[in-house]
């Protein structure tokens, strides 16, 4: 078996750029029939949810004329009929006699079976008590189930307006307990007699004689008033609810027209027209159908569709599989002749790459270390030649600096050659936080952005020059000012602290006459941005700025480092920083040279006299002149080293000063020890509170018990408590409630953590082993 796995292996090893084709074409041809897929089963939903939308609309817009049609000519027919002289007779006479009733309630029904929306018309006679039903026929006012008509009439109500009112009365028959009407109210005599011809229409006749044509089931239709109630619906149990209270949360204000909207059910199909009314607001007709059943069968040739471009897919795989074959045969030829010429060919399976990126990972990794080989000779050659020149003491022969200018491509003039340097400060700090590496790319980056700056103002090459500083070479113009050049070196500083966010010193060095005085030039350089020890980092220093009028001989302040090291001594620290910051000031004259070996001389003399101290931290080592010149250059300016013999000089007087006071130490922690026995049931017992019946610190307390016992004050205080807890646990049967309180614990809350801490249990664990023991 291991052969025909070998000749797998190796046929699939070469066979990467085939896969690649194959999911190309794959991904081109599947993505086009899955995006058209989607967009035509989409775009399918939304044409024909559109086209039923705007037919719906269409069928509700010609029922709502026919029901505007139809409740116009109620409203009118009821007008005309209260018009009938033989109505207004009868309606206005103070008596009547059972015959004319009789006649009189044959002409109402008349009047009612004419108008098949018309469910009763009654007249109120206000003279005679008489009401003429056309279902009861003739009944007393007293008695008469319509309460609210007679309530409205008697009170004279002006608003009574011959319109249709929805409303739920009691039903005449008793199989029905209310009917849903639409009643129109004509009075007689408004405010003089309760006299009125009435006429209620059916509310469900509203939608019987205007019927909507078939719809899917779960549909609704509703007949909405001016007031966006329901008056007519295909749900009884909505009659007279306002439609905002029903579970819709979509406005019907606006055009009349159909949209979609979904509801925590169901996406529903809404369309809705204004039914227009003579002389009112238009009342509402609005239809519900649910898309899930008004789509249904379009779902079914969906799924065909889907089907089909299953079909499609499959084969149009089958296709891309034999063009893919076509595509990479003579591709897989081109490449078997070109590794066939290479010695060791690499192994196309490796990290996943094929055969056609490997080989242009061949050649373009060759042409790329032949450009860098090429480009890192030049630019090493250069910068080596240039800092040679700036290192080398010896002189350089006039026609060997020509030459190499020639073949380095220095844009540098032979003569008047300015020189300037950027120093790293802090860098003891810059070395732990960047490697060599990256420290050689960091003074790249400056020498960088210092040419781009200067590039505008002066000719300038940039040379590293190793360790914390590069050097700027450049040939000033006979008409730039100097302080010119000094604020494009400080921009310069500026740059470099904004994008590399390292501080520098920069120095604008002297101007030297050819490429021979570059040596000494570039050391008066160096030496110039040593007066940062004097002045401080981020400083700009020219040369004219330094110059002295004369020198002047500053004495050593021998009587400041006596005065100081008498100070240490007593451990008396207060006086050591103050001469200390005496012998600071005495140094501001000094040059800078002067001032580090001040320094230096000072640190000695403290070490001499430490030798002298059984300090358990001194080492005879740490205090020689070598370690001591490296910090003082480590720290680079004056401020930092005064800064960090202030820190040092106040842990050697704290050091001398405990050598001086042991037994005091040692009786306040046996006063504090006595205190807490005194008050340990005080449950404000604190370090606080002991501290200032001592008259000490907080810290100066919490600090020195820590130091001399090795335990936080709290812990002790809470460690003689819980010592007390397994007393009283295991000598009275109390509570561990009332134990805690009484042992000085503020509640039980805080006493649960400390005890478990303590012994790795909790407390009634702990005395149910005691009980056991």
């Amino acid at each position: 078996m291991r052969l025909p796995l070998k000749r797998i292996r190796g046929k699939w090893k070469w066979r990467k750029t085939y896969a690649q084709i194959w999911t190309y074409l794959v991904i081109a041809g599947v993505g086009v029939l899955v995006i058209s897929t989607v967009f035509l089963y989409m775009l399918s939903s939304r044409t024909i949810l559109r086209n039923i939308g705007m037919h719906t609309e269409s069928q509700l817009s010609q029922r709502a004329e026919s029901l505007s049609f139809a409740m116009n000519w109620i409203v009118e027919y009821a007008q005309r009929s209260s018009q009938n002289p033989a109505v207004r007779a009868y309606a206005l006479q103070p008596q009547s006699t059972p015959f004319e009733d009789y006649n009189f309630w044959n002409l109402l029904v008349g009047m009612k079976d004419t108008n098949p929306y018309i469910d009763s018309i009654y007249v109120i006679n206000g003279y005679s008590g008489k009401v003429i039903d056309t279902r009861l026929g003739v009944s007393d006012t007293e008695a008469f189930y319509d309460r609210e008509t007679l309530r409205l009439l008697k009170q004279g109500r002006a608003e009574v307006v011959p319109f249709m009112t929805p409303r739920s009365v009691p039903s005449t028959v008793s199989f029905s307990p209310q009917e849903r009407l639409l009643t129109i109210v004509i009075p007689f005599e408004i405010e003089k007699s309760a006299t009125a011809f009435v006429v209620n229409i059916s509310s469900d006749a509203l939608l019987q004689l205007n019927p909507r044509p078939p719809a899917p089931s779960g549909s609704d239709t509703f007949v909405l008033d001016r007031d966006n109630r329901i008056v007519a619906s295909t749900r009884a149990t909505d009659f007279l609810k306002p439609f905002s209270e029903l579970d819709y949360s979509f406005s019907l204000a606006g055009k009349q027209g159909w949209f979609e909207y979904s509801s925590a059910a169901d996406k529903l199909l809404v369309a809705h027209s204004d039914v227009i009314l003579k002389g009112f607001t238009p009342w509402k007709i609005v239809d519900l159908l649910p898309e899930r059943r008004v789509l249904g069968d379009i779902r079914y040739l969906q799924t065909f569709t889907l089907l089909f471009f299953v079909c499609l897919l499959a084969v149009t795989l089958w296709m891309i599989r034999k063009l893919s074959k076509k595509i990479y045969t003579p591709i897989q030829e081109l490449i078997m002749d070109v590794t066939a010429g290479l010695e060791t060919p690499p192994d196309a399976g490796a990290g996943g790459t094929n055969e056609l990126r490997m080989l242009s990972s061949v050649f373009s990794e060759q042409h790329r270390q032949i450009g860098d080989y090429s480009r890192n000779r030049k630019f090493l050659a250069k910068e080596a030649y240039l800092r040679s020149l700036l290192e080398s003491a010896s002189a350089p022969d006039v026609e060997q600096v020509q030459r190499h200018s020639r073949e380095h491509e220095l844009h540098l003039a032979t003569d008047n050659i300015g020189i300037a340097l950027l120093r790293i400060d802090h860098y003891a700090a810059f070395t732990l936080r960047y490697p060599e590496r990256d420290r050689r790319l960091l003074r790249f980056a400056m020498g960088n952005i210092a040419k781009e700056h200067l590039q505008p103002l002066l000719h300038v090459e940039a040379v590293d020059m190793g360790n914390d500083h590069i050097a700027l070479l450049f040939n000033p113009e006979q008409d730039t000012v100097p302080d010119s050049i000094k604020d494009a070196v400080a921009q310069c500083q500026q740059l470099i602290r904004q994008y590399l966010a390292i501080d520098t010193t920069a120095v604008v060095g002297p101007v030297v006459e050819n490429y021979r005085e570059l040596h000494d030039g570039c050391k008066e350089a160096y030496e110039l941005s040593n007066e940062r020890f004097q002045s401080g980092w981020g400083r700009t220093i020219a040369a004219a700025e330094t110059d002295r009028p004369a020198y002047t001989k500053v004495p050593y302040p021998k009587g400041k480092e006596r005065l100081l090291i008498q100070g240490l001594k007593k451990g008396d620290a207060d006086q050591t920083l103050e001469e200390l910051e005496s012998f600071r000031r005495q140094l501001e004259g000094n040059t800078h040279s002067e001032a580090k070996l001040a320094i230096a001389m000072l640190l000695l003399g403290i070490g001499e006299a430490l030798h002298s101290l059984p300090l358990p931290s001194f080492r005879t080592a740490q205090w020689s002149l070598s370690p001591i010149q490296s910090r003082i250059e480590q720290l680079e300016t004056s401020e930092a080293v005064f800064d960090w013999l202030r820190e040092l000089l106040s842990l050697l007087c704290a050091d001398v000063a405990s050598l001086h006071k042991p037994s005091r130490s040692r009786s306040l922690i046996d006063e504090m020890r006595q205190l807490v026995e005194e008050q340990l049931l005080d449950q404000n017992l604190s370090t606080k509170t002991i501290a200032d019946q001592l008259g000490l610190s907080v810290n100066y307390v919490r600090n020195l018990f820590k130091t001399e016992t090795g335990q936080s004050l709290m812990d002790h205080i809470n460690d003689r408590r819980l010592a007390r807890v397994v007393e009283l646990m295991g000598g009275t049967s109390l509570s561990i409630d009332d134990i805690v309180l009484r042992c000085g614990f503020a509640s039980t809350v805080s006493f649960y953590p400390i005890f478990k801490k303590k012994y790795g249990v909790t407390p009634a664990k702990f005395r149910k082993d005691m009980a056991t023991e």
